[in-house]
């Protein structure tokens, strides 16, 4: 029946004047048949991109899907995916700031937990490193403007020889090694400056996860803000986006290999057609906030209320 359905679909797309490459009528067939008729075969999944500045192999992201899937699969005992190398479902792994963010926080040792202990130490680790960002800043402030004045007072002493034939030997000497100290200065501030826009990344970096510690614990308290400018970019860990000829989930960040697993049963589920459900320690839960790693009561809930189990 199944595949009878699918055959119509295809079928119906075509005679209606929808054109779609073979590969994407396969993908629409299958979003229609994962949608009129849920949970009645597995979902055939695949990988795409997996950016390499993840530091993850594909054996070991396909392992993770795979606890994911398992997550729903065996309390529910229905075989609902299925690994197919070119399966209509594709996964993603794709790199931006959400997981720089990550990254620069276990490189300045970050915690992300999402608890409130783990708020309170990343909110100190936050204030000390913005007190230092702000101490370097206005030392290198403060040498940049020693420079400038410097290096004004040079080009006047050098526009002024120039203008009256060119300095005696006494004085060119000191103009040559003023500039000499002016090079060896400018080198030494674009040292500084480089400290200065790392501590910028560790400020912004704990900006992104006090902000979204603070929303998974439902604090009330105002947003912090970055340093400088901001991406502006909501921190969603990922995605999962349908469209006619598009079914993909794409993960964007991740602090942990159990996190990631959390992840992508989250949108695993999604893709059965789950919605969020209202239980913190639940898959389904719109933060990704738990370490549970089962499905709840309310996870299977959803999942028999979308197969059709009453």
């Amino acid at each position: 029946m199944a595949r009878l359905l699918r055959i119509v679909l295809v079928l119906v797309l075509v005679a209606g004047g929808v054109y779609f490459f073979r590969t994407q009528l396969t993908t629409v067939a299958s979003q229609l048949e994962a949608r009129y008729l849920p949970c009645r075969s597995p979902i055939h999944y695949s990988v795409g991109a997996i950016d390499p500045r993840f530091g993850i192999s594909t054996s070991t992201f396909l392992k993770a899907i795979a606890a994911g899937e398992a997550i729903w699969e065996k309390p529910s005992k229905r075989d609902l995916f299925s690994y197919q190398p070119g399966g209509s479902l594709v996964i993603n792994l794709i790199y931006d700031t959400r997981q720089q963010t990550t990254q620069q926080l276990h490189t300045i040792d970050g915690q992300v937990s999402d608890t409130r202990a783990s708020y309170d130490a990343l909110k100190a680790k936050y204030d000390r490193t913005r007190a230092e960002y702000q101490s370097k800043k206005a030392a290198f402030e403060s040498a940049l403007a020693q420079f400038n004045a410097d290096q004004d007072a040079y080009n006047r002493d050098v526009q002024y020889w120039n203008a009256h034939g060119g300095a005696p030997a006494p004085e060119y000497s000191r103009l040559q090694q003023q500039k000499a100290d002016l090079n060896t200065e400018s080198a030494q501030l674009q040292a500084r400056q480089s400290e200065v826009n790392s501590y910028v990344d560790d400020v912004n970096a704990l900006v992104d996860e006090l902000n979204k510690e603070a929303r998974a614990l439902n604090l009330n308290i105002a947003e912090y803000n970055k340093v400088g400018s901001s991406t502006g970019e909501e921190f969603e860990e990922a995605v999962y986006e349908s469209s006619p000829g598009v079914n993909e989930i794409n993960v964007y960040e991740f602090s942990s290999y159990a996190k990631l697993v959390r992840v992508l049963a989250h949108e695993l589920g999604h893709s059965l057609g789950l919605d969020h459900v209202d239980a913190p320690s639940a898959i389904m839960y719109r933060v990704n906030q738990s370490t549970n790693a089962v499905a709840t009561k309310a996870d299977l809930a959803e999942l028999d209320k979308v197969c059709g189990v009453q």
